[in-house]
């Protein structure tokens, strides 16, 4: 067994830990207070609920003139305002972008898959990615730098590196 692979293993247990913690009330970077409702079905959304597009990025905030490209994908909760302190003093080290996510930072989420979907399908994250990688076809990025924060962040980021190695400068996650 890797040594890697045996770090994530000892990792879960407080990944899982965690996760009863947000029970309580947890005030986010971004202000916004969040809680846990036990009564709500994150498998379902209300029927009056107004999804995001499949595929939309909710906010996009652009900024910077440096010489190297950057791509910021804010994680779990998070959006790209959340980054405003870090881009305002890099605006001349890079030529940022930085997306807020369907169903982070208080915007709607995604439709939900079809049922039958598998979770393995990765169905938002895949949307998620495919909107990320048209941004920066059309904004014609130069192998940009994928900055993956928290979590979703960090998957979208990976993918990214993953299935668009041409497009793609470094990942870190």
């Amino acid at each position: 067994m890797s040594h890697l692979f045996k770090r994530l293993l000892h990792a879960v247990p407080s990944v899982i830990a965690l996760a009863g913690v947000t029970s309580r009330a947890v005030r986010a970077q971004s202000g916004v207070v969040m809680a846990r409702d036990s009564a709500l079905n994150n498998l379902e959304h209300s029927a009056n609920y107004r999804t995001a597009a499949v595929g939309a990025l909710p906010e996009i905030v652009r900024r910077g003139s440096g010489p190297i490209d950057l791509v910021i994908i804010p994680g779990l909760g998070f959006g790209a305002r959340d980054f405003d302190a870090f881009m305002q003093a890099n605006e001349s080290r890079y030529r940022m972008i930085c997306v807020t996510l369907p169903g982070f930072a208080g915007t709607p989420a995604p439709p939900m898959p079809a049922a039958g979907t598998s979770y393995g399908d990765a169905t938002w994250t895949r949307a998620a990615e495919g909107a990320i990688a048209a941004v920066i076809a059309r904004e014609r990025l130069r192998r940009p730098v994928i900055l993956g924060h928290l979590i979703v962040g960090t998957q979208v980021a990976l993918r990214l590196a993953l299935d668009h190695p041409e497009m793609i400068g470094v990942s870190s996650l």
